[in-house]
């Protein structure tokens, strides 16, 4: 094989081991950009969980207060 063959190949491959190189860097780059979206994502819905849950323990409490003052009345006009 000649010698300016068997350089270009070399530089074919030189140049194809670097493109795949890139390629591998923005993989790693993409997955650690999804892997903190989903910290965050994943943040946010233990944050709405908690949210949900207080505003549940309002909703029992103003249920009570309602039928609470329902008996009140219903005690008043049978009165």
């Amino acid at each position: 094989m000649p010698k300016c063959i068997c350089s270009t190949k070399v530089r074919e491959l030189e140049t194809e081991v670097e493109a795949e190189q890139r390629r591998g860097v923005d993989a790693v780059k993409g997955v650690r950009k999804y892997e903190r979206r989903v910290k965050e994502l994943t943040y946010q819905t233990e944050e709405d969980k908690k949210n949900v849950g207080r505003l549940q323990d309002l909703v029992d409490k103003l249920q009570m207060k309602v039928k609470s003052y329902k008996r009140h009345a219903e005690e008043a006009v049978s009165h």
